[in-house]
Parts: C-alpha cells; structure tokens; sequence
C-alpha cells in the first residue's frame, strides 16, 4: 500500500513520494524543479510564449518519473 501511495502522491506532486520516505534531498531536488518549471510554464501562459507546451510536457514527464521512483524505492512488505 505504501509504495501506490508514494507513487499517487508524486503524481500529484513531485518529490512528495519521496519527502514521504524520508528521502529528503531527492524529495526537494524533484520538488524544487517542479516549481520552478511550473513558474516558467506559468510566466509563459501569461505572455506570448511559445515553448509552455514542451515545458509542460518536461513537468509530465518529471511526475511519472518521480512516481516510478517512488514506487520503486519503496519498501515492499513480506
């Protein structure tokens, strides 16, 4: 159960799986590029930017990545 739980919540919010088992460096490196992307995508939004799709694509991909690692970093019960 532990493990679908890291990976649900770094779906939702990368780096929180992580926090989550106390791994504390990656949890706020995933984290912290997270919001700064999201920034980035944001500030775009707001202008005539053109490069919010691909950023938003890279946030995508950083949220499946960080649940897969999540999901497999967690311990499994016996």
């Amino acid at each position: 159960m532990e493990r679908i739980l890291t990976a649900i919540l770094s779906t939702i919010l990368p780096g929180a799986g992580q926090l989550l088992q106390h791994r504390w460096v990656k949890g706020a490196v995933f984290l912290v590029i997270a919001m700064v992307i999201s920034g980035v995508v944001r500030r775009q939004a707001m202008g005539e930017g053109n490069i919010s799709l691909s950023l938003q694509m890279i946030l995508v991909a950083m949220a499946v990545w960080s649940a897969v690692d999540a999901y497999m970093l967690a311990p499994t019960k016996k």
